[in-house]
């Protein structure tokens, strides 16, 4: 098939005009990608897709369909039938009694663009009677030009109550600042870093690096475009959570779905792997029928038990069979590289024989928990091995399901996580010494230049070589110190004085007073808009101290003098923005992007403290602060505040 960006501008006229028609004669249709959660197997979410049955080259692609939609103009008239479709189509499965699941469906560059897309999303939920959390809504990076508006979209839709992913994340130029920026659930991990991740070093060390930060950030990750079995075990060693591809399943219509949660209702394990004795056998309720249908699930036949029992025996990872009552039944041979113990020596016997007291009580806890809820579980614990030396252990248990839905087994997966406890405890560790060293050097950088004043001072009046002056100065120095300690005493204290209203005209005329010698120092002007009536609740204090360290900033890049505007205003989303706008020195993008990390300054023989602080305030008051800049050209800094009591310690 020719690519739709190769046509000519006849042809490409010519598919616009068919899909405008399709459009107006509803011959757009929905398909729907499961999405697999890999801890437990079972479905947990369907991405809609959008389909379109040309009546010359059939099922068309989803590019050409997204394409010809922003060519003719619908692609929002489009992407809200996507969404309200999607949803009555969740709400029908759920009324129906099938398991609940997410929908996910992906908007585009001009719907987050859109004023009304709040608005529309609450509409569609309302008229569909869809709980918000079962909708999760998809954009990709290129689709947040607009970084401020995309924030204020995507916290009017988590307020909404809606999840919020992040699409094909490691495509192209991958930001992190958007996983700290933007108030989401998820990142998709883009199918060309899986579908290279067993070939390239670079792409499988992407993934790695992905999922370390997002565990590091609490964000959910999914693994598209899984094709193998290769690639689904490298994702299930690093933890990603869920995972959709064709090796599990091609898109397939809503009816197709809807058979499939049904089988997986009956069938509620993903995998058994019995192997004590020859009467056990490992089965799989699912595979992927590529022969007939890629897009329908199946029931496998049955398969004999020995190359899963050769698997388990040559596995790095321990594996255990552990009946109800607490006797092991099996465990892998792996147990005596892991533990130093042979097999022989555990079978047969009881775990609380085996484990530490506590150890073993949390084990038969988890073994209770598996068996009533029928459901795994991933624990974490810590044993000597035969000699002595600690080791931890990630144990995965899952039951065994039998006729009848009893369940008297337990199989356990337990790999040997010593190694990456030690290495994060290091991590840690190396990074608060990097912290600490940071601090340490700019205490000494803030107060060596007093210390050496006044020592120099002290040394003339031991001379007697003193004038009254001096005094002024040494009291000057003193005062630096002092501002020097209640900055670092800020940065270490919990708030815990309840906000108060405050005008917000107020506020900022209050802060023009304390800054107006220093503005007349540097021959500058201060040109400032105000909202009239507003009122925000905040710690003043720490409002006017936010304020004068951003206006600081401004003052000292404007060594010509100038300008500096502060405008206020009202946004829809029930916030206030206070805009600085300088006409100073500026900042290159490779500043902005560390702005407000530890110890972090713009200036040459800054500390970062002040922009700590105000990143800590903002954070206090659940406000955001966002800078842009041109060197040579200025900078300008974006507050936003809630006018409403969002904060717990807002209420007295």
């Amino acid at each position: 098939m020719v690519r739709i960006q190769k046509m000519n501008q006849k042809e490409l006229d010519r598919y616009v005009r068919d899909f405008q028609q399709a459009v107006v004669d509803q011959q757009l249709s929905l398909y729907y990608q499961p999405l697999y959660d890999l801890r437990t197997g079972k479905i947990i979410g369907a991405e809609a897709l959008v389909r379109w049955n040309h009546h010359q080259k059939g099922l068309l692609p989803p590019e050409w369909i997204l394409l010809l939609a922003e060519k003719s103009g619908l692609i929002l008239l489009v992407e809200e039938w996507v969404i309200r479709t999607a949803c009555q189509q969740n709400k029908a499965w759920q009324d129906a009694g099938l398991p609940p699941l997410v929908t996910c469906v992906n908007l585009s560059s001009s719907t987050l663009e859109s004023d009304q897309v709040g608005s529309r999303i609450q509409a569609i939920l309302d008229e569909t009677n869809l709980q918000p959390h079962y909708l999760e809504l998809e954009f990709t990076e290129d689709s947040t030009r607009d970084g401020e508006r995309t924030i204020e979209i995507l916290a009017e839709l988590k307020r909404i109550g809606v999840k919020i992913s992040l699409d094909d994340f490691g495509k192209g130029y991958s930001s992190i600042q958007h996983l700290s920026r933007f108030a989401m659930n998820k990142l998709k991990i883009d199918q060309s870093c899986v579908r290279e991740c067993m070939s390239d070093v670079t792409q499988a060390t992407v993934i790695k690096t992905v999922m370390a930060m997002a565990r590091s950030l609490g964000v959910q990750v999914t693994a598209e475009g899984v094709e193998t079995q290769e690639q689904l075990d490298f994702l299930w060693q690093l933890g990603c959570d869920s995972a959709q591809g064709f090796w599990f399943s091609e898109p397939m219509p809503a009816e197709d779905l809807a058979r499939v949660l049904k089988r997986e209702e009956r069938f509620r394990n993903s995998a058994f792997l019995l192997l004590n004795g020859g009467q056990h056998r490992a089965l799989d309720p699912y595979e992927v029928d590529h022969s007939e249908r890629g897009d329908v699930l199946r029931k496998q036949q049955p398969v004999t038990e020995s190359p899963y029992r050769l698997i388990a025996e040559n596995l790095s990872d321990i594996i255990v069979i552990i009946n109800s009552q607490g006797m092991i039944t099996y465990i892998s041979p792996a147990v005596q590289s892991v533990m130093a113990i042979a097999p022989d020596e555990v079978v047969n016997r009881h775990l609380l024989a085996v484990l530490p007291l506590e150890t073993g009580r949390l084990v038969m806890q988890t073994i209770r928990q598996i068996t009533m809820e029928k459901q795994p579980r991933l624990i974490t614990f810590s044993c000597p091995d035969r000699n002595g030396k600690k080791i931890t252990l990630e144990a995965k248990g899952t039951p065994v399901i039998r006729e009848g839905h009893e369940t008297n087994q337990v199989i356990f997966i337990i790999r040997n996580h010593t190694k990456h406890v030690q290495t994060e405890e290091f991590l840690q560790k190396i990074d608060k010494l990097s912290v600490i060293g940071q601090m340490a050097a700019g205490v000494a950088h803030e107060i060596r230049n007093p210390v050496t004043s006044i020592k120099g001072f002290v040394q003339l009046l031991r001379r007697d070589q003193w004038k009254r002056e001096y005094f002024d100065i040494m009291q000057a120095e003193f005062h630096q110190l002092e501002s020097v300690l209640r900055e670092y005493v800020f940065l270490s204290r919990e708030c815990t004085e309840p906000y108060e209203s405050h005008n917000l005209t107020d506020l900022l005329r209050q802060v023009t007073r304390f800054m107006q010698a220093k503005l007349e120092r540097h021959h500058l002007m201060l040109d400032v808009k105000e909202v009239e009536g507003t009122t925000i609740w905040c710690d003043q204090n720490q409002i006017q101290q936010l304020f004068m360290n951003l206006l600081s900033n401004s003052v000292e890049s404007m060594q010509d003098g100038g300008t500096i505007r502060i405008v206020a205003r009202h946004k829809k989303s029930e916030q206030v923005m206070i805009k600085i706008i300088d006409q100073g020195c500026g900042m290159a993008e490779e500043r902005l992007k560390r702005l407000g990390e530890p110890f972090y300054s713009t200036k040459e023989k800054g500390t970062g403290l002040g922009l700590m602080i105000c990143y800590k305030i903002m954070q206090a008051h659940d406000g955001y602060i966002h800078f842009s800049s041109t060197p040579n050209k200025g900078t300008t800094v974006e507050i936003s505040f809630p006018l409403g009591k969002s904060n717990p310690r807002l209420d007295p």
